[in-house]
């Protein structure tokens, strides 16, 4: 793997599947207690804050994955030099040996610059369905939220016309 895309990796890791998984951890809880007649609202709200958060920082995803295309170019141009440099050594190297020693070294250099090239297209390609599903899980989580949250108002409401029915 290369430096740039590993990076890349690391923090799409950091930013959107460990918030992704833990916001689920905390769902399957709040609807779990809610089932139970809990009432879950402040620890709603806070989850609720921990996914705006979450959601915003996609933005940083999306800017890193834009500065990774940028990079690419970059690449591609230092390869693009490296390759005629490689052939003006190539041509030297009829003359002078040390020349061919540089000839040689500047073909690992090039393999090394289309291995990063590839990594980053590779991330490139990858990161935009991570975020797709990053977004998905989310949006499942608060459906989840929300319908626990419908459940218990329900459960609540029969409970009270149940109370003033044995009242009355």
């Amino acid at each position: 793997m290369s430096v740039i895309s590993d990076k890349l990796k690391k923090a799409i890791n950091k930013v959107l599947n460990t918030p992704a998984d833990e916001i689920k951890k905390i769902v399957d809880v709040i609807v779990s207690n809610t089932r139970q007649g809990k009432d879950e609202g402040s620890k709603i709200n806070n989850l609720l804050d921990k996914i705006k958060k979450a959601e915003s920082s996609v933005e940083t995803i999306q800017n890193s994955i834009k500065s990774l295309k940028s990079v690419k170019k970059t690449l591609e141009a230092s390869k693009t030099a490296a390759d005629n440099v490689k052939k003006a050594t190539s041509i030297a190297a009829a003359l002078n040996p040390p020349a061919a020693a540089a000839a040689v070294a500047q073909e690992f250099v090039i393999k090394k610059i289309e291995k990063e090239v590839e990594d980053v297209e590779n991330t490139i390609n990858v990161a935009p369905t991570l975020i797709e599903n990053f977004k998905k899980t989310i949006k499942e989580q608060k459906d989840r939220l929300k319908e626990a949250q419908e459940k218990k108002k329900q459960k609540d409401s029969i409970r009270e016309q149940r109370k003033r029915n044995l009242n009355s």
